[in-house]
C-alpha cells in the first residue's frame, strides 16, 4: 500500500470519527431550538431508544442460545455437522435430532 493513499484513510477514518452521529445531531439541533429542557428531553428520549435496543438484541441472542444449547450441551466440545436432509446434527460419537416444531393449538 502506497503512502498516499494509507496518509488518505488515515484522513478519512479521523474525518467520520469527528462527524457526529445522527443522535448527536439530533441533540444538538434540539438544544439549539428549545433550549437545554429541549436536549435533556432529546437525551432521556434517544437513551431509552438505546437501552430498548440493546434489551431486544439481548433477549433475541439468548433465545438464539437456548434453541442451541438442546444439542450442544448433550455433546459438549465435539464437532458439529448438521445434515440438512436429513435434519440430524452430528456430534461425533453423538447424534441429537433436531427440535421438533410445536404445533399450533386450534383456538
Amino acid at each position: 500500500m502506497s503512502t498516499q493513499v494509507l496518509l488518505a484513510f488515515i484522513a478519512a477514518c479521523v474525518l467520520l470519527a469527528l462527524t457526529p452521529g445522527p443522535n448527536m445531531a439530533l441533540m444538538i439541533a434540539n438544544t439549539l431550538r428549545h433550549g437545554l429542557r429541549g436536549g435533556l428531553v432529546t437525551l432521556a428520549g434517544t437513551t431509552t431508544g438505546l437501552a430498548l435496543l440493546v434489551a431486544a438484541a439481548a433477549v433475541g441472542m439468548t433465545s438464539v442460545m437456548v434453541f442451541m444449547s438442546t444439542g450442544l450441551t448433550s455433546c459438549a466440545g465435539q464437532a458439529r455437522s448438521t445434515s440438512s436432509i436429513s435434519g440430524r446434527a452430528s456430534f461425533g460419537s453423538c447424534e441429537v435430532a433436531a427440535p421438533k416444531p410445536r404445533s399450533r393449538r386450534p383456538r
